[in-house]
């Protein structure tokens, strides 16, 4: 049987769209926080200024994805927050601590969207 040659537009794994601008490392970080922010929506501890957060430390990070190293999700992170993709804060109040917040931007949710819609 022959392979079919058609356009493969997305995958389970990451935002074709957001791979496209940005790389394939960058857009399995926003998926996965678009997926956590989707867990999120239904508990108040996450909604900060309107915006829905994820909550999660490096290492967390690190093994919940594709196992990249803490220095990858660290530059991984500031190229998203550089390409206005993704918001990064410490909401507890703690400038010391590991954790952060995370959230998307309007720019990330729509792509994320666009690519779950089309088949992701």
């Amino acid at each position: 049987m022959k392979e079919s040659k058609k356009k493969f537009e997305g995958c389970g794994l990451y935002s074709v769209s957001i791979a496209r601008e940005i790389g394939p490392a960058a857009s399995i970080f926003i998926l996965h926080i678009y997926m956590q922010m989707k867990k999120n929506e239904s508990n108040s501890k996450f909604h900060v200024d309107g915006k829905i957060w994820v909550k999660s430390a490096i290492s967390d990070l690190s093994l919940s994805m594709y196992n990249p190293s803490g220095k990858q999700i660290i530059l991984t992170t500031a190229k998203c927050v550089k390409h206005g993709f993704i918001e990064k804060a410490r909401l507890d109040g703690h400038p010391s601590n590991s954790v952060c917040w995370y959230t998307l931007t309007e720019k990330a949710i729509e792509l994320c969207e666009k690519d779950i819609k089309i088949g992701i």
